[in-house]
């Protein structure tokens, strides 16, 4: 007997019928969603400089994009015995554990962080610092209809980057062996249209030291419709995890 084709198991585990087990795989079409909402703030204390997107131009550009629905297949899997948690749902290889409502329904939520802070310091006194905080949170709403045994809901995606950079303004480049490191130069240009640096030798910011400040935030929301596979046993869920459509072509 030949074996299935990815595409033909997905086929095969449609054709059964809904099953109340612990462990279920679904079948899940995403809509094509908006592009992501994206928002990013600039702060400094340099004295001169205009930011990069602030000068006019004789360009308009306009950019619209559509794309097809995605396909891809995820497990649900009940846990027992987790004060905390009542079920897991796994995507890509990615866990959400989930929590049932009073109407039987599940949100699953995850939340990420990670933060680091970099320093240099010479005995020259001069020093510069990078402090990053990054986080993101995703929330994947999950209900199944009684009658048509069909699941709906939507996923909700969101994050903030937050980056500080803290550089010593007046020093010695000579003594110190190195150039400016704040990446104020990604931001600011004079009015020829030059990036702008901490020069050393130079007093380029308010107060000393030059600092430079960027938050990004981030959110992404699409919906979603599911159906249940007839199989749950995991070699089958393992040979259809990687099947599916990514939005476009």
């Amino acid at each position: 007997m030949r074996p299935l084709t990815t595409w033909a198991l997905v086929a095969a585990l449609l054709t059964g019928c809904s099953q109340n087990n612990k462990e279920q795989v679904w079948f899940i079409t995403a809509e094509a969603s908006d592009d992501p909402v994206v928002d990013v703030l600039v702060t400094h204390n340099f004295t001169s400089g205009v930011m990069m997107d602030g000068f006019d131009t004789d360009w308009v550009v306009t950019d619209e994009v559509s794309t097809s629905d995605s396909l891809f297949v995820a497990q649900f899997v009940e846990l027992d015995g987790d004060e905390e948690f009542g079920a897991l749902l796994i995507i890509d290889g990615v866990a959400y554990p989930g929590v049932e409502d009073d109407d039987g329904g599940w949100e699953f939520t995850w939340e990420a962080f990670d933060n680091s802070q970099d320093n240099e310091v010479h005995d020259a006194g001069y020093f510069f610092n990078t402090l990053f905080d990054g986080s993101s949170e995703t929330t994947i709403s999950w209900s199944v209809d009684k009658k048509t045994k069909i699941a709906s809901g939507s996923i909700e995606m969101s994050s903030n980057e937050t980056t500080i950079w803290t550089e010593s303004d007046n020093f010695d480049q000579a003594i110190v062996g190195i150039y400016p490191q704040i990446p104020i130069f990604n931001y600011l240009i004079d009015e020829y249209g030059y990036p702008i640096e901490n020069a050393p030798g130079a007093d380029d910011c308010t107060t000393d030291p030059c600092t430079l400040q960027s938050v990004e935030t981030l959110s992404l929301e699409f919906d979603f419709t599911a159906v249940q596979t007839d199989y749950a046993d995991e070699d089958v869920f393992n040979a259809v995890d990687d099947a599916g459509q990514p939005y476009g072509n």
